[in-house]
């Protein structure tokens, strides 16, 4: 007979001090009222992914200093293949390019002055949840990343 139960969140996870590290999804036997991760602790899990201290602080960075920072990630062979790096990374590089081409051409008619704070803000708030170790939803510029499996 199959096993009866429900996935715990979206993943059953295998966390030894707060660390999110996938085992494998397995079904809860607690039922609706399980209570084995906080929500926090499912947003920041992704599977397949263990993140490292290291990893969030270059994932920050390369928001912050965009799109500099995502080209020496790029040229760095050993962080470049980090799963987690690499999704903020392409993300990073790809908001840098078009944001500040945006921002060049519309300084003309000096609504790129009012964008550009607008803009600094956001990679500030990214850089902050990358450091957190969640993943960021850029609109449009996250589905354009993965569509291209750049991350």
């Amino acid at each position: 007979m199959a096993q009866r139960g429900r996935l715990c969140g979206v993943f059953y996870l295998g966390l030894q001090s707060r660390s999110a590290t996938v085992i494998m999804p397995q079904l809860c036997t607690r039922g609706a009222g399980c209570a084995h991760f906080t929500k926090e602790e499912l947003m920041t899990a992704q599977p397949g992914m263990d993140v490292s201290s290291d990893d969030k602080l270059w994932t920050a960075l390369a928001y912050v200093f965009t799109p500099l920072i995502p080209i020496i990630l790029l040229l760095m062979a050993d962080k470049k293949s980090r799963p987690f790096i690499r999704a903020h990374n392409a993300q990073a590089l790809a908001w840098g390019v078009v944001f500040y081409i945006i921002v060049t051409i519309t300084s003309f008619f000096l609504i790129g002055l009012c964008i550009w704070p607008l803009g600094v803000i956001a990679q500030l708030y990214w850089a902050y949840k990358a450091y957190q170790g969640n993943m960021v939803n850029i609109p449009v510029i996250t589905n354009f990343v993965k569509s291209q499996g750049w991350a």
